[in-house]
Protein backbone atom coordinates (compact mmCIF):
# COMPACT_ATOMS: atom_id res chain seq x y z
CA UNK A 1 0.00 0.00 0.00
CA UNK A 2 2.73 2.24 0.83
CA UNK A 3 4.42 1.50 -2.35
CA UNK A 4 1.46 2.57 -4.57
CA UNK A 5 1.34 5.69 -2.57
CA UNK A 6 4.97 7.04 -3.15
CA UNK A 7 4.64 5.84 -6.90
CA UNK A 8 0.95 8.21 -7.03
CA UNK A 9 2.80 11.06 -5.39
CA UNK A 10 5.66 10.85 -7.60
CA UNK A 11 3.89 10.44 -10.51
CA UNK A 12 1.70 13.36 -9.50
CA UNK A 13 5.11 15.81 -8.74
CA UNK A 14 6.40 14.43 -11.93
CA UNK A 15 3.61 15.37 -13.79
CA UNK A 16 3.12 18.48 -12.52
CA UNK A 17 7.01 19.39 -13.15
CA UNK A 18 6.69 18.58 -17.17
CA UNK A 19 3.06 21.03 -16.80
CA UNK A 20 5.21 23.40 -15.31
CA UNK A 21 8.67 23.15 -17.81
CA UNK A 22 6.11 22.52 -21.06
CA UNK A 23 4.00 26.58 -20.20
CA UNK A 24 7.89 28.02 -19.69
CA UNK A 25 6.12 30.24 -16.96
CA UNK A 26 9.46 29.23 -14.74
CA UNK A 27 12.43 29.05 -17.19
CA UNK A 28 10.94 32.23 -18.96
CA UNK A 29 10.55 33.74 -15.52
CA UNK A 30 14.35 32.62 -14.48
CA UNK A 31 15.82 33.72 -18.37
CA UNK A 32 13.84 37.14 -18.15
CA UNK A 33 15.39 37.96 -14.79
CA UNK A 34 19.08 36.89 -15.81
CA UNK A 35 18.35 39.10 -18.99
CA UNK A 36 17.10 41.89 -16.46
CA UNK A 37 20.41 41.78 -14.41
CA UNK A 38 21.93 41.72 -17.92
CA UNK A 39 20.75 45.31 -18.37
CA UNK A 40 21.80 46.84 -14.98
CA UNK A 41 25.20 45.50 -15.75
CA UNK A 42 24.97 47.02 -19.30
CA UNK A 43 23.79 50.49 -17.87
CA UNK A 44 26.69 50.38 -15.37
CA UNK A 45 29.17 50.01 -18.36
CA UNK A 46 27.05 51.80 -20.76
CA UNK A 47 27.77 49.41 -22.73
CA UNK A 48 25.28 50.52 -26.26
CA UNK A 49 26.14 47.34 -27.70
CA UNK A 50 25.50 44.66 -24.87
CA UNK A 51 21.79 46.59 -24.12
CA UNK A 52 20.81 46.38 -27.75
CA UNK A 53 21.31 42.98 -27.68
CA UNK A 54 18.47 42.77 -24.32
CA UNK A 55 16.44 45.68 -25.56
CA UNK A 56 14.68 45.72 -29.25
CA UNK A 57 14.81 47.60 -31.89
CA UNK A 58 11.07 48.60 -31.85
CA UNK A 59 11.38 49.36 -28.11
CA UNK A 60 9.21 51.88 -26.85
CA UNK A 61 10.41 54.11 -23.54
CA UNK A 62 7.44 55.85 -21.51
CA UNK A 63 9.80 58.31 -20.51
CA UNK A 64 9.32 60.39 -16.93
CA UNK A 65 8.48 63.52 -18.40
CA UNK A 66 5.43 61.41 -20.00
CA UNK A 67 6.25 61.05 -23.77
CA UNK A 68 6.93 58.25 -25.40
CA UNK A 69 10.80 57.63 -26.92
CA UNK A 70 12.64 55.36 -28.96
CA UNK A 71 15.37 52.68 -27.99
CA UNK A 72 17.81 55.14 -29.29
CA UNK A 73 17.02 57.93 -26.89
CA UNK A 74 16.72 55.32 -24.38
CA UNK A 75 20.17 54.60 -25.03
CA UNK A 76 21.33 57.99 -25.29
CA UNK A 77 19.92 59.21 -21.65
CA UNK A 78 21.52 56.25 -20.26
CA UNK A 79 24.81 57.21 -22.17
CA UNK A 80 24.25 60.76 -20.83
CA UNK A 81 23.47 59.96 -17.09
CA UNK A 82 26.16 62.63 -14.93
CA UNK A 83 28.98 61.44 -13.36
CA UNK A 84 30.52 57.42 -12.69
CA UNK A 85 27.56 54.52 -12.24
CA UNK A 86 28.85 52.57 -9.04
CA UNK A 87 26.11 50.21 -9.05
CA UNK A 88 22.71 49.27 -10.10
CA UNK A 89 20.31 46.77 -8.42
CA UNK A 90 17.02 45.89 -8.33
CA UNK A 91 14.92 45.99 -5.19
CA UNK A 92 11.02 44.50 -4.50
CA UNK A 93 11.45 42.71 -7.93
CA UNK A 94 8.62 41.29 -9.31
CA UNK A 95 7.26 38.95 -12.48
CA UNK A 96 3.84 38.48 -14.44
CA UNK A 97 3.38 36.22 -17.30
CA UNK A 98 0.85 38.27 -19.81
CA UNK A 99 0.24 35.70 -22.80
CA UNK A 100 3.34 35.63 -24.60
CA UNK A 101 5.41 38.56 -22.71
CA UNK A 102 6.96 38.66 -18.81
CA UNK A 103 6.54 42.33 -16.79
CA UNK A 104 9.34 42.93 -14.65
CA UNK A 105 8.09 45.15 -12.03
CA UNK A 106 10.11 46.70 -8.74
CA UNK A 107 12.63 49.68 -7.98
CA UNK A 108 15.86 50.29 -9.86
CA UNK A 109 18.50 51.48 -7.18
CA UNK A 110 21.62 53.29 -9.24
CA UNK A 111 24.33 54.56 -7.06
CA UNK A 112 25.91 57.74 -9.05
CA UNK A 113 29.30 59.21 -8.18
CA UNK A 114 29.30 62.72 -9.33
CA UNK A 115 32.25 65.16 -8.50
CA UNK A 116 32.98 62.88 -5.61
CA UNK A 117 29.77 61.93 -4.34
CA UNK A 118 27.35 59.07 -4.06
CA UNK A 119 24.15 59.77 -4.95
CA UNK A 120 21.29 57.14 -4.36
CA UNK A 121 18.79 56.94 -6.78
CA UNK A 122 15.20 54.52 -6.40
CA UNK A 123 13.21 54.96 -8.95
CA UNK A 124 10.44 52.40 -9.85
CA UNK A 125 9.95 50.98 -13.29
CA UNK A 126 8.64 48.05 -15.23
CA UNK A 127 9.88 46.63 -18.03
CA UNK A 128 7.27 44.36 -20.59
CA UNK A 129 9.95 41.54 -21.83
CA UNK A 130 8.63 39.43 -24.83
CA UNK A 131 10.60 36.20 -26.67
CA UNK A 132 11.66 37.16 -29.96
CA UNK A 133 14.01 34.64 -32.23
CA UNK A 134 14.87 32.72 -29.48
CA UNK A 135 15.55 35.72 -27.42
CA UNK A 136 14.22 37.78 -24.03
CA UNK A 137 14.30 40.96 -25.14
CA UNK A 138 12.76 44.69 -23.23
CA UNK A 139 9.66 45.81 -25.56
CA UNK A 140 8.49 48.43 -23.79
CA UNK A 141 9.14 50.32 -20.51
CA UNK A 142 7.22 52.66 -18.66
CA UNK A 143 7.15 53.78 -14.56
CA UNK A 144 4.17 51.86 -12.96
CA UNK A 145 1.18 53.62 -11.64
CA UNK A 146 0.28 52.72 -7.93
Amino acid sequence: MRATHVVTILGAALGATATLAGCGSFFARRDVLRGNQAVYDGIRARDAAKLREYVAADFKWDAPDGKQRTRDEWLAAVAATPGQIVSITGMRLTTERRGDKVTVCGVQRAIVRVNGDEKIDDEPYCDDWQKRDGRWQIVEAYVPTF
